[in-house]
């Protein structure tokens, strides 16, 4: 182990990033489809709510990133500015998946990408977060289906 890492922060640095790899992969897999702009959106959010609902990793999660806070504040900075850059990525390809949708009249054309990119984030960030650090869930399981439904309600055309 001490072969490939310098110390225990950046074992557990390691793992916290492999444990956030699968989300990652997943939303990369979907917005890179061949589905068109709005079922892209509508898989991106029912796989990632669904991966988190399902995924036992996610106690695991919570208690090194706990760990991980606690022992090695500056490591805990370093991971968050990995998936801050992970997060921000992300959110320019769905961006681009919304304003693709908006040309092809898929979806609403006056609400700003970026808006709806934003709340679609905030949705991620918020309901991983909850579950990751204290344990909460805060969307009832299996409730992705109405998440998706109550957003794209929203950015559908009228």
């Amino acid at each position: 182990v001490h072969w490939h890492f310098k110390n225990k922060q950046g074992l557990l640095f390691a793992i916290l990033k492999e444990m956030a790899n699968p989300y990652v992969q997943t939303a990369t897999e979907v917005l890179g489809s061949r589905l068109g702009a709005g079922d892209k959106i509508r898989e991106l959010i029912c796989r990632v709510l669904d991966a988190s609902d399902e995924s036992e990793s996610f106690l695991a999660h919570r208690r090194l990133a706990t760990r991980f806070m606690t022992e090695n504040p500056e490591g805990f900075e370093q991971y968050h500015r990995y998936i801050s850059r992970g997060m921000k990525k992300l959110a320019r390809k769905t961006a681009d998946v919304i304003r693709e949708g908006q040309r092809t009249g898929e979806m609403r054309s006056d609400i700003d990408a970026e808006v709806i990119t934003g709340v679609i984030g905030a949705i991620f960030r918020g309901t991983a977060m909850m579950k990751v650090m204290k344990g909460i869930d805060i969307l009832p399981k299996g409730s992705s289906e109405a998440v998706v439904d109550l957003i794209m309600e929203g950015i559908e055309p009228r």
